[in-house]
Order: C-alpha cells, then structure tokens, then sequence
C-alpha cells in the first residue's frame, strides 16, 4: 500500500517536471507563475536526482508512459506488468548500492589495518 502510494507520487512529480520539460524542448519557456517554476524545478530535481543515484533512463519512454497514463488510454504495459518492472529495477539498483557499501567497507577496512599504530 505504502509502496504504491509512493509510486503513484512519484509518477505525479515526475509528470509534472516531464511535461515542463517538453514545453521547453522547442524554445525557451519564461517561467512566469509559481506553479511554472515548480514544475521546472521537479524536472530538474528528478534528472538531477536520477544521475546522483546512477539511475539510467530512456526520456522518451518516460516521456511515452506519462503521456500515455494521463490519456488514460490503453497503456503499453498492464498495472502487474508496470508494477513488476518497477519491483525487479528497484531490487537491482539497491543490490548495486549495496554492493558498493560494501566494497567501500572492505576498502576501509584495509585502509585501516595499513595504517600505522598511532604513538
């Protein structure tokens, strides 16, 4: 329940920020009202936020998907599909960040038994 309430605010901030993105994309935009810059800053965040993380995506699959869920037509995916997509992506990314913790462990480890024995 948590996992999908989280799921469905991401999709809603990311759509925010693609759909600013893409009235940008054939000239510059003025961002004139609060709610213009908002929806900048989210897509700025959220990319900004994505390669901090190593978080690899196609923008115009994004892009597609959003589209595609708010005309509320037939979606390329069915809800179990999209949900299993996000589980297994999920699943990896958080072995990688584990797999990096721990090889910043072990790093740290041999840091430590090389270093001299203090006075």
């Amino acid at each position: 329940m948590i996992k999908s309430f989280k799921l469905n605010l991401f999709t809603a901030i990311l759509g925010c920020g693609i759909f600013a993105f893409q009235a940008g994309a054939a000239e510059p935009v003025a961002l004139k009202t609060q709610k213009d810059q908002v929806n900048y800053a989210i897509g700025v965040n959220f990319v900004s936020n994505s390669k901090q993380q190593g978080i690899e995506f196609d923008l115009d699959l994004v892009i597609q998907g959003m589209k595609d869920a708010q005309s509320g037509g037939k979606l390329l995916m069915t809800d179990e599909e999209v949900r299993k997509a996000i589980y297994i992506y999920q699943t990896e990314v958080r072995k990688k960040h584990e797999q990096a913790r721990t090889k910043a462990a072990r790093s740290g480890k041999k840091q430590v038994e090389k270093a001299p024995a203090g006075k």
